[in-house]
């Protein structure tokens, strides 16, 4: 299967954030349809998109989002902490 191209669906420099949650119960159920318990917590990822193609990540691991060196933009993400940015 052949990786999807993409240009960044923002400008250059726009930050993008993703708060964390936790799934207390039923984190496969929820593939058939039943029910699960999730609450939120106060973790989550920031993605600053960049020039060029390069990957950025605080540990260096990028497992994860490995699918985004095929693209026109790079990524540099961060932890990012919602609470604090409330107060």
């Amino acid at each position: 299967m052949e990786p999807i191209l993409c240009n960044p669906p923002h400008t250059i420099g726009t930050i993008v954030r993703a708060p964390g949650k936790l799934v207390i119960a039923g984190e496969y159920a929820v593939l058939d349809g039943a029910p699960s318990i999730v609450m939120a917590i106060n973790r989550g990822v920031e993605a600053i998109i960049t020039e060029g193609s390069d990957i950025v990540t605080p540990n260096g691991d990028t497992r994860f989002v490995e699918h985004a060196k095929n693209t026109s933009f790079g990524l540099t993400f961060q932890d990012w902490n919602p609470v604090t940015e409330l107060s």
